[in-house]
């Protein structure tokens, strides 16, 4: 298993024309880094998961089945916006140095805020997410987590030019080694769909779904699937347009199968003023 993380490693490493000693950073010597990427050496589990996310790299590509790594923070993020929890996300900021995971931390501050949650400069913070968003030619997966943070506080203008930057970014990553990113794109999709539904624009809620959609054949998996299809039909009943009710029905059984689900519960918060 070290091999093979290591050959990643390297590999994502020289993609991204990074040289061993800005790699490591103040987290290992070049040195060391060096002889791990060789297979000389082992790096421990937490150094290893610190490289990662210093580095923004995208767990998935590291993930083994057999793995007792410990989850790494942008994994620990994903997993507490799914769930939608404020105090974990307050956690993960707490665990986090702001100098040194400035955009991780912004992350967490702007998704909180985005629950529901009071914090504190909210403006500034905005302010600081559209700077780097803006200035950052490749993105990493982590700066595909902090856009879908600052989704519901970009003035209404802005939102289009976030849809545009991230259809760019995700056709600009076709490798499979980049899927992850896709499946963060459409997490970015869904809050600008929600956002616009909120808006009452339905129909640029609906130009955004003909997007999404025209970007696969076979769409996602069952919950993203299930999300932009009631977005659709919620458009296309605001719009005079001719709906489905089997196909919403359906819909409506799944969600009620899956009610203690956290995606169920997600999507119900998300458009409980249209869910009625």
């Amino acid at each position: 298993m070290v091999n093979n993380l290591a050959t990643k490693f390297m590999n994502l490493r020289q993609e991204r024309k990074l040289s061993l000693r800005d790699a490591a950073g103040d987290i290992t010597t070049a040195a060391t880094l060096s002889r791990f990427e060789r297979g000389s050496t082992q790096l421990s589990a937490n150094t290893f998961i610190e490289l990662l996310d210093s580095l923004h790299f995208d767990w998935s590509l590291f993930a083994e089945p057999s793995s007792n790594l410990v989850m790494p923070l942008t994994i620990r993020i994903d997993n507490a916006v799914e769930r939608r929890s404020v105090q974990q996300l307050k956690d993960l900021e707490e665990q986090m140095q702001p100098a040194t995971n400035k955009v991780l931390t912004l992350t967490c501050v702007l998704y909180r805020a985005t629950f529901g949650d009071a914090v504190a400069q909210l403006s500034e913070r905005v302010d600081q997410a559209v700077d780097i968003i803006v200035k950052t030619e490749n993105w990493t997966p982590i700066i595909f987590r902090l856009v879908g943070a600052t989704v519901f506080f970009v003035e209404p203008s802005l939102l289009n030019e976030l849809r545009r930057m991230t259809l760019s970014q995700i056709n600009r990553n076709v490798s499979e080694q980049e899927t992850g990113q896709r499946v963060l794109a459409y997490n970015i999709f869904y809050w600008i769909a929600v956002r616009h539904l909120n808006q009452g624009d339905y129909a640029a809620c609906q130009k955004l779904l003909e997007t999404v959609f025209e970007m696969e054949n076979t769409l996602f998996t069952m919950p993203w699937h299930t999300r932009f299809i009631i977005i659709q039909e919620i458009c296309k009943q605001k719009l005079g347009e001719e709906v489905d009710p089997s196909l919403i029905q359906d819909i409506f059984e799944v969600l009620a199968e899956f009610q203690n689900d956290y995606f169920a519960k997600g999507l119900k918060a998300d458009l409980s003023k249209f869910l009625k």
